[in-house]
């Protein structure tokens, strides 16, 4: 399984456009990607159609509550 990470601490780089439209790619050819969003401010959850995510459910709450990875997924 192959990890692409796309990540840079300065803001307005495209870091979620760039996610965004890798992780379509994959989609659409027949892949299986999984795209995490980080970003505490959940913009790629935004982009995607996902919507507004709940704070104990972003990844920060996997990381600092230790909800399982599961309950996480959309």
């Amino acid at each position: 399984m192959a990890v692409i990470a796309v990540f840079n601490q300065k803001g307005g780089v495209g870091k979620t456009t760039t996610c965004l439209n890798v992780t379509a790619a994959l989609y659409m050819a027949q892949q299986n990607p999984i795209a995490l969003d980080m970003d505490p401010q959940g913009h790629l959850s935004l982009s995607s159609g996902i919507g507004h995510v709940k704070a104990d459910m972003t990844m920060a709450a996997f990381f600092k509550h230790n909800r399982p990875l599961a309950e996480l997924l959309h």
